[in-house]
């Protein structure tokens, strides 16, 4: 990232759930006059992030119902000098619902330890929702007669003959759904989950009804309704879940339920429900709650690999300096003019920095000879090796 022209950065972090020292590092590049190369100033600092005991959770929730109910049925009833009456009733309903759910609300836990609970005690601090809620039923009922029937000293045939009443049913609407309810609780003793949207709207009908004339009649209308999107789940339920994980609480439900239901007008009504939701849970903000004021020492941090001495040439001793650009195993070593090692002044891993050792013969050697000595860096992906001179 790159300040801007008042030297201010933004910078975006991720903690999990435990308090943590994040450190801020920040680097600046100097320029040597005259183009003579450049180095790079680095610093950091030190803050104390945690979670705020009570704080604002965002909410992000999307939820998918489709529940089909079929049922058809028919029997005849046979009773001496009636007609035969054969009656045939279905029914049909498909009815789907979709909700998309955004909000930020208030943890009316406290916040303290992994609990996390919403009951709608506090009002939302922001809700953002839609979907709609749409259903389309088709009734179908009608009786035929046969047989013979004496009616004003006349015999009547009746056979496949409509009778009066019978009628076809269509209905159908379609709801916004952005009324919503959401309920969520995650502790030890307990995890469940509500997610709803409600409306109320308009629904739309249309009926053929069989008149005693003998032709369809038409009706036409419309009537209120209320529409709802709704999932809930309560542990054990196999066909849900709800997990916690680096401060955000995840949670979803994906399952199919067919139930039977005898009924005396349809036979055996069979309704197949499918649910879908998937949700989180995560803090909306995080508190920045200490700044050390410590800062970490200054660190220069070069662009290439170098190695020099001053001064050249010594009496009785030198500064080596050496720069690595990057972490790597550093090996420095001191070597006299026939190629014997005469001291290994480093022999670690080094981070990318400027360093600098002292290298004296009296502390090494007995009555040192004057001449040219050789120190070597070695890295991982660099070799240099320049001369020294010792004077007596």
């Amino acid at each position: 990232m790159i300040t801007n022209n008042d030297g201010e950065v933004q910078v975006t972090y991720t903690a999990g759930s435990s308090p943590v020292w994040v450190e801020i590092y920040a680097e600046h590049v100097y320029y040597y006059p005259h183009g003579a190369g450049e180095i790079v100033a680095a610093d950091a600092k030190f803050i104390s992030v945690k979670q705020s005991p009570a704080d604002v959770w965002d909410l992000r929730a999307t939820v998918n119902v489709r529940v089909n109910v079929t049922a058809d049925t028919s029997w005849s009833i046979i009773i001496p000098n009636l007609p035969t009456i054969t009656d045939f009733r279905s029914l049909y309903e498909s009815y789907s619902g979709k909700l998309t759910v955004f909000g930020l609300i208030q943890n009316e836990c406290g916040g303290y330890g992994n609990d996390f609970c919403y009951t709608g005690n506090d009002p939302p601090i922001l809700w953002f929702a839609y979907g709609d809620a749409a259903e389309f039923s088709k009734n179908k009922s009608t009786e035929y007669l046969n047989g013979v029937l004496e009616i004003f000293g006349e015999m009547v045939t009746f056979c496949n003959e409509l009778a009066v009443g019978s009628e076809l049913r269509t209905d159908n609407y379609r709801i916004r759904t952005d009324d919503v309810g959401v309920y969520l609780e995650y502790g030890d003793n307990i995890k469940y989950f509500d997610v709803s949207g409600y409306g109320d709207g308009e629904a739309n009908y249309n009926r053929l009804e069989w008149l005693s004339g003998g032709y369809w009649e038409t009706f036409e209308g419309t009537y209120s309704r209320s529409g709802e999107v709704q999932t809930s789940w309560t542990e054990p339920d196999p066909f849900g879940s709800f997990t916690y994980q680096d401060s955000a609480y995840s949670f979803g439900y994906n399952g199919t339920e067919t139930i039977f239901q005898p009924h005396y007008e349809y036979g055996t009504i069979q309704t197949t429900i499918t649910k879908n939701l998937n949700g989180k849970i995560k803090p909306y903000y995080r508190t920045i709650t200490d700044v050390d004021n410590k800062n970490s020492d200054l660190i220069l941090i070069p662009k290439n690999y170098d190695l020099k001495n001053y001064p050249n040439p010594f009496n009785p001793s030198t500064r080596i300096q050496y720069q690595i650009p990057s972490v790597t195993q550093v090996t420095l070593k001191v070597y006299d003019v026939l190629g014997n090692e005469v001291a290994t002044l480093i022999n670690e891993e080094k981070p990318a920095g400027m360093y600098e050792v002292e290298f004296s013969l009296s502390s090494i050697k007995h009555n040192p000879s004057s001449g040219v000595y050789f120190c070597r860096l070695q890295t991982e992906n660099f070799s240099k090796t320049i001369k020294m001179l010792y004077l007596k």
